[in-house]
């Protein structure tokens, strides 16, 4: 299941996946995913979807996403995902 926020028209100023990726390259800032820009997505750190701030911001391949959006991991110093203890 998607997020509600998939398919929305975002407003010219809001395009936080462009910014991101020009700031800290087009990469995955955990696993150095680097084969295909078009795969990569842009995580909210604090996840909230309004704060757009760059420190915020950090591109992630889908796999290295969806650990943190599950909750089951969390992110440790912008290069590390661990798996939270249960």
């Amino acid at each position: 299941m998607r997020p509600g926020h998939y398919g929305q028209i975002l407003s010219p100023n809001s395009n936080y996946r462009g910014y991101a990726i020009r700031e800290y390259g087009a990469k995955c800032s955990v696993c150095g995913f680097d084969e295909d820009v078009s795969l990569l997505e842009v995580h909210h750190i604090d996840e909230n979807r309004n704060n757009n701030n760059i420190e915020n911001l950090i591109p992630l391949c889908p796999m290295c996403h969806r650990k943190l959006t599950t909750h089951k991991y969390k992110l440790i110093n912008r290069e590390k995902i661990i798996k939270i203890e249960e």
